[in-house]
């Protein structure tokens, strides 16, 4: 009975892709869905390159967001600081013509994208230190929330093969 327990908790311990396929095969199969989605062949191979390997940083950094820490109230002092608060009320009114169409576009209120845009960036101070692609395959081959990030990455791949953005670029904070 103690060998079933101590094989079960392995098993809930263990990442789903660890169970299922090594990096190499799974980068395999995900370039695999990527054209079967109609990304093309060439943005497939320059973003994510054979030697594509998982980032252990951007594992642990995404296990460590402050957002899950037990002190909230240090957490709202620490983002949501004077400075931040200034300079999201700057953003406000030097952006409030295209702010507006896309908040009408998308319904979403211009001072929650300007409040976003300030926490995750500082109004573009901190583009983040991985790039975007990697990032996103490392994330999405991880167990935790492994699907999300695979429509994360594909977005991405869209994005690239749009024209929109070359394959690797742009920086990414996990998160």
């Amino acid at each position: 009975r103690l060998i079933f327990s101590f094989i079960a908790i392995c098993l809930l311990c263990t990442p789903a892709h660890a169970a299922s396929q090594d990096f190499k095969s799974w980068l395999k199969d995900l370039k695999a869905e990527a054209a079967n989605q109609g990304i093309s062949r060439p943005v497939i191979n320059r973003a994510l390159p054979d030697n594509l390997m998982p980032i252990q940083r951007v594992l642990e950094l995404d296990r460590e967001q402050p957002e899950g820490s037990p002190d909230f109230e240090r957490y709202l002092r620490t983002v949501v600081s004077d400075d931040r608060i200034e300079k999201g009320r700057e953003k406000l009114l030097t952006r409030m013509r295209l702010l507006d169409e896309v908040e009408k576009a998308y319904g979403v209120d211009k001072q929650v994208i300007v409040a976003l845009w300030g926490v995750e960036t500082m109004y573009g101070r901190n583009t983040g230190t991985y790039e975007v692609i990697p990032a996103l395959a490392t994330l999405a081959y991880d167990g935790r929330r492994g699907p999300y990030f695979r429509g994360e990455l594909f977005k991405a791949l869209r994005i690239v093969d749009e024209g929109h953005a070359p394959p690797r670029a742009g920086r990414f904070q996990p998160g």
